[in-house]
């Protein structure tokens, strides 16, 4: 029996496979092969245990259980094993990968390639960037995929480009697409980012994926097709549908059929623009004469006539769309999708844009699924619909149409699984940033196939989730068990180059991880608790190479006075001799390659015009123009969508700054004459008596607001009966202990005897008491700040503290407990006068009466401050 790939079984297999052996009759023939670093199947309870214990008991030479070390790696220059053997002989443990990797593990090459002219060219390499760089490039997985296409490009140009191996004839070639595979340990994001900069450069590219088939854009379109053909009253796919080339309608041609006609479902837009009628308004009664007079006075004023182009456009695709609804029931989903694409001639099209071929051969497995469907007892365009959104539903995901052959001159991207057993000349690692996945810590059982099952211990009754301590010891071996899995796909991701090995990745603060790493890396071995403690592939790589030589410029820009670090290392130097070359890549970087790219693009052209005596302007001039231009509508940029009560109050408070600072000075100077130190035995009592401008203001504030929103006003005129109710307030878990600290119910008592307090009062028992309400409520720019020069609605929120129905009107309040001396009552009425004005207008527009009174009730002074 021969089992290829033994690392990879797991206990069902194996017992599969010693069930048909003649292993119980005491005979050996069974005949394995494998790696245990290559093990990385884990998902499939693979369990590498299996190989290791045959690995360990087994004896090398004769006998009736042996084993034959392979050493000799056949596939990979000396640069890329040498520099694999560096990095793992450093991270690679046997309490976390389950093996060690010494000299009896290393790989050693097997065969020779041709000495390069330049020894640097096939070096293995690190780009690493610091991913809160980002001026140019907000997002770091799009940055990343910049630097991967930018050294594609390098690495394929014909002048000073690499040479690669050809695989038929066995002499040296320049490197070309087809030789460069970039492997991911997961495509989602990654893949389409690349794809993009990819594209953007002329680089051609095919990804290995099981996902993002349904997303893609020719899938997404035909299906919305199907869903309008269907029905036309779905106001999404229909649009979908009219932007695109089918449709061929643009945002500002949409914009003008929604203003002709603002009311009704897109399809009656489209319908009333192409017959140049407006639909009737439906008057239920409730309109008023004037409105409607009103709006026919609109309508004779702002009359606009229809495009003639655009009124043509629309008939046409009206009357396909009427062709299909007709024809859906005449012929199969398949056929009807053929036809679809053939009257429309959106299958061309597809076949015309860029990755055309992936493209149609999506749209044929689209068409070769619904043929598969038409199998089946549904029948009909409503059910396929039906069918494709249930796949999506239950998240069955499938891959693209393969349509790129072996020989196809095209860049792959693929999982690192996906490349398990394959091989390519240039590889690159990307995306080695991405901290591991951590949900396996997160589930609520957790099960492990040789310690069992671990769960939260639950409480009905008292409804509370303990965790147990069998359960953190379940999440810790299998996380180490996730751990020795990472290192091992790092490993087959490192060892599927040929020729030309090129690390990519980004971390958040490269200062930070490049110092945690050498504080970790000086070591001669990086200690079980270094390996333990990485939350990302970059983390090993960077502590791996903290101890080399060729780290030592990233070291200097970051550390300082450190000394020659590489020589304590020179142990794990020796046994695995490498050269690395350690770049970090900037947005500098980028923006010179991408300039220089461009002004030898510019050189060709104006040397082609000049050959058809139509030069060009000169490029500085170009570049100036490009770089003096200005937004004319940029201040409008400065204006929010939506902005706080509070921002305002900044805002309008940033006037009273500097006063406001000179005055807080002279207050804190004399707190702390004051102040004495309290020793620690004192009572609560004696806390109690703590002057009150030592409390945090936003504490104090905070607890204030708290009680007041709970108070019953109606039974709050002593200390006594507040005490009661902070008692209760407690009890229920409405307010904490540490507000104890903070509140003074004195004060509180205080304001709940006042004549305002009474008021509030008698307006709890009618019922007309609201507290702490939040609204949202638009407004003009420029009369939210005469800078916003604009009639832009911008949207207010905010929280009103409490506000009471009086008479026909309302009354408006709000609790302030800032620090006042007597006397600097007129300070609140400047400080808070704009935030009043807010809410009086929306509390106003809101319940549809007017403010009667506006008020501030300083709790400090004990005094209300009409406004």
């Amino acid at each position: 029996i021969m089992i290829d790939e033994y690392q990879d079984s797991n206990l069902v297999q194996e017992s599969l496979l010693l069930s048909v052996s003649k292993h119980m009759f005491g005979k050996h023939n069974v005949f394995m092969v494998g790696d245990s670093k290559q093990s990385i199947y884990r998902f499939r309870q693979a369990r590498p245990e299996l190989f290791l214990e045959k690995f360990h008991s087994y004896t090398v030479g004769t006998g009736q259980q042996q084993r034959i070390d392979l050493h000799k790696n056949f596939r990979s220059r000396r640069e890329v094993l040498s520099g694999a053997n560096y990095i793992f002989g450093r991270i690679m443990q046997e309490a976390v990968g389950g093996i060690a990797y010494d000299a009896q593990a290393a790989l050693y090459p097997g065969r020779e390639f041709e000495a390069p002219s330049d020894e640097n060219a096939y070096v293995t390499e690190l780009l690493v960037f610091d991913k809160k760089e980002k001026e140019l490039v907000p997002d770091s997985i799009q940055y990343e995929a910049k630097i991967i296409a930018q050294r594609i490009k390098q690495l394929t140009d014909e002048k000073n480009g690499i040479s690669v191996q050809d695989k038929k004839t066995g002499r040296m070639r320049p490197a070309q697409y087809r030789d460069i595979a970039v492997l991911l340990r997961s495509t989602p994001g990654y893949d389409t980012a690349l794809m993009k900069e990819l594209a953007a450069k002329d680089i051609p590219v095919h990804v290995l994926s099981k996902e993002g088939y349904f997303d893609t854009l020719e899938i997404t379109t035909i299906l919305n097709y199907l869903r309008i053909i269907d029905n036309p009253l779905q106001d999404i796919p229909l649009l979908s549908v009219l932007k695109s080339p089918i449709g061929r309608i643009t945002d500002e041609e949409l914009a003008r059929i929604r203003i002709f006609c603002e009311n009704g479902s897109i399809y009656d837009c489209i319908k009333a623009y192409a017959a140049n009628s407006r639909p009737e308004e439906k008057n239920d009664g409730k309109v008023s004469e004037e409105t409607i007079q009103q709006s026919e006075e609109d309508m004779r004023r702002e009359e606009m006539q229809t495009d003639e182009s655009l009124r043509l456009k629309l008939s046409e695709f009206l009357e396909q769309l009427q062709q299909f609804r007709k024809k859906m029931n005449e012929m199969p989903i398949h056929k009807f999708l053929c036809y679809i694409a053939d009257e429309t001639g959106y299958g061309d099209y597809i076949r015309l844009m860029p990755g055309g071929e992936q493209r149609r051969a999506n749209m044929d497995m689209l068409i070769e699924k619904a043929a598969a469907f038409e199998q089946t007892s549904y029948l009909g365009v409503f059910w396929f619909i039906r069918y494709i959104e249930q796949l999506r539903k239950y998240k069955i995901e499938m891959g693209e149409a393969s349509v790129a052959g072996e020989n196809d001159n095209t860049v792959r991207i693929m999982t690192i699984h996906k490349s398990k057993g394959l091989e390519f000349p240039i590889v690159f690692v990307a995306g080695l940033g991405r901290g591991f996945n951590g949900m396996e810590r997160r589930q609520k059982i957790v099960i492990h196939p040789r310690l069992g099952v671990g769960m939260d211990y639950v409480n009905l009754e008292l409804r509370q989730k303990q965790k147990m301590l069998f359960k953190e010891a379940l999440l810790q071996q299998n996380y180490l068990e996730e751990l020795g899995e990472e290192l091992r796909v790092l490993y087959v991701a490192l060892t599927r180059a040929k020729e030309k090995l090129i690390l990519s990745g980004g971390v958040a603060g490269l200062e930070k991880h490049v110092r945690q790493a050498y504080a970790r890396g000086y070591r001669t071995s990086l200690s079980y608790a270094d390996i333990c403690g990485a939350g990302s592939f970059m983390d090993w790589l960077l502590c791996a190479l903290a101890g080399h030589r060729d780290m030592q410029p990233l070291l200097d820009a970051y550390i300082e006075d450190r000394g020659s670090s590489w020589e304590e290392t020179s142990a794990a130097q020796t046994m695995f001799p490498a050269s690395f070359l350690i770049k970090e890549m900037n947005m500098e970087q980028m923006f010179d390659s991408d300039l220089t790219e461009l002004a030898s693009e510019e050189r060709s052209l104006l040397l082609f015009d000049r050959e058809k005596e139509n030069c060009r302007k000169p490029l500085p001039e170009e570049v100036e123009k490009q770089l003096s231009y200005r937004y004319p509508y940029e201040k409008y940029n400065q204006i929010p969508v939506k902005v706080s009560v509070s921002e305002l109050k900044s805002r309008k408070l940033s006037a009273f700054a500097e006063e406001e600072d000179s005055v807080r000075l002279l207050e804190n100077a004399a707190k702390k004459s004051r102040k004495k130190p309290l020793p620690s035995f004192l009572s609560q009592e004696a806390l109690l008596q703590e002057p009150e401008e030592d409390i945090a203001a936003v504490n104090r504030g905070n607890a204030y607001h708290k009680v007041f929103e709970c108070l019953d006003f109606t039974c709050a005129d002593t200390a006594e009966q507040v005490k009661e109710q902070l008692e209760q307030l407690y009890a229920s878990g409405k307010a904490d202990r540490e507000t104890e600290r903070v509140i003074r119910p004195q004060k509180i008592a205080a304001f709940a005897a006042s004549p305002l307090g009474k008021r509030i009062g008698a307006a709890q028992r009618a019922g007309r008491l609201y507290r702490e309400q939040p609204f949202v409520y638009a407004m003009p720019a420029k009369e939210i700040d005469p800078q916003w020069d604009s009639d832009q609605p911008v949207m207010i929120q905010g929280i009103i503290d409490v506000f009471f129905e009086e008479g026909d009107g309302l009354v408006l309040l709000d609790y302030k407990t800032d620090y006042l001396q007597p006397g600097q009552e007129f300070l609140l009425s400047e400080r808070y006068a704009q935030q009043m004005k807010y809410y009086r207008l929306a509390l106003s527009a809101i319940m549809n009466k007017p403010v009667n009174e506006c008020l501030i009730y300083s709790v400090g002074l004990e005094v209300s401050i009409p406004l």
